[in-house]
């Protein structure tokens, strides 16, 4: 996001969609199409503890927020809704 911002202006974007990591990644399995499955995405998706994920997001909505003009809409998928 920060390559992005340097990239371009303040106020440049006339709409931004976000789909952020999930942080889900824990080791844990799900069953799919009749297989057990593991959770794991990567690193990039295990938690860091809740205050951190926390920082994380507060960090990009922030960085989308310079980015987008003033009539802007913004969209995010999201599955942490104790942040929100």
């Amino acid at each position: 996001m920060r390559k992005i911002l340097e990239k371009y202006p303040n106020g440049c974007f006339d709409m931004i969609f976000a789909d952020p990591p999930y942080f889900l990644s824990n080791d844990g399995f799900s069953c799919q199409n009749g297989q057990m499955v593991s959770v794991n995405k990567g690193n990039w998706d295990k938690s860091k503890g809740m205050a951190a994920d926390l920082e994380f997001y507060e960090e990009w909505l922030r960085l989308c927020y310079a980015l987008l003009n003033q009539t802007a809409q913004f969209g995010f998928a999201a599955h942490s809704i104790i942040f929100i």
